[in-house]
């Protein structure tokens, strides 16, 4: 029994390796693209420049799209209020 324990670790970390280089892999495919690249690509989307809380500008930039994205686009979809948990 003491194997399968050790067996089921090796299994869990070596999955979480393997998703871990996926996501990165895809994040350098999305590094430096243009924005009308960027938005033709499947895996990547363009983020828009902001000013962070602190001051900081970040300049527009192409990334890699979540790999927990859903099939739906969420349009029509209204966001949940943080405080209350309701829907606006």
């Amino acid at each position: 029994m003491k194997s399968l324990s050790g067996l089921k670790i090796i299994v869990t970390l070596l999955t979480m390796l393997v998703l871990s280089l996926s996501t990165t892999v895809q994040a350098a495919q999305c590094k430096g693209m243009s924005r009308s690249s960027c938005s033709a690509s499947a895996s990547c989307s363009w983020v828009k420049g902001y000013t962070r809380k602190d001051g900081v500008k970040v300049k527009s930039h192409c990334k890699a799209k979540s790999g927990k994205a859903s099939k739906s686009t969420g349009k029509g979809k209204s966001k949940a209020n943080k405080k209350t948990g309701k829907k606006k």
